[in-house]
């Protein structure tokens, strides 16, 4: 993760690992920066931005709000840190509250 071929694909990752916080929360911290690595990269990377909709990228913004935030706001934010300007805009544009 995040995935280079098909970038929809990202998406069907995300949706896996979603599912698994609940009923698999060590194996889901386990993965957690690639997890949101594959957050960024979908609503950021414009490869993978075209092919992900509106919808998705809205309830990936909340689970990087809402989660990540709270749970482990350092890898977001060290994340978002190495972003261009326009990649934290589309970034803020889905996490804000």
């Amino acid at each position: 993760m995040p995935l280079q071929g098909d970038m929809t694909e990202n998406e069907n990752m995300l949706k896996f690992a979603w599912a698994l916080k609940d009923q698999y929360p060590d194996l889901f911290t386990g993965h957690i920066n690639l997890i949101v690595q594959t957050c960024i990269t979908c609503i950021c990377v414009e490869k993978c931005a075209v092919d992900i909709s509106t919808e998705c990228k809205k309830q990936i913004g909340q689970f990087l709000l809402n989660y990540v935030n709270a749970n482990h706001p350092d890898i977001l934010t060290g994340m978002a840190a190495q972003l261009t300007q326009p990649q934290k805009d589309k970034l803020n544009k889905y996490t804000t509250a």
